[in-house]
């Protein structure tokens, strides 16, 4: 999202839907709603699946630093 407005609506709304913390971070130039904390990539594979079942289709994996507990 350009607009760190926009992604906080998205993120609010899709919080609706999700089981999982989602965080908007900016990556320039973009805003970004990010999903999860995934330690294996089989898992962050597996919720992009069911993301993109529910109707998220511009869903994908990405590799970042995660929050542990």
């Amino acid at each position: 999202f350009a607009d760190e407005t926009d992604a906080q609506k998205f993120a609010r709304t899709a919080g609706s839907k999700i089981d999982k913390r989602i965080y908007v971070i900016y990556e320039a130039p973009f805003f970004r709603v990010r999903v999860g904390d995934f330690a294996e990539l089989q898992e962050a594979e597996d919720y992009v699946k069911h993301l993109k079942s529910i109707g998220y289709t511009n869903s994908w994996w990405i590799r970042t630093k995660i929050n542990t507990p």
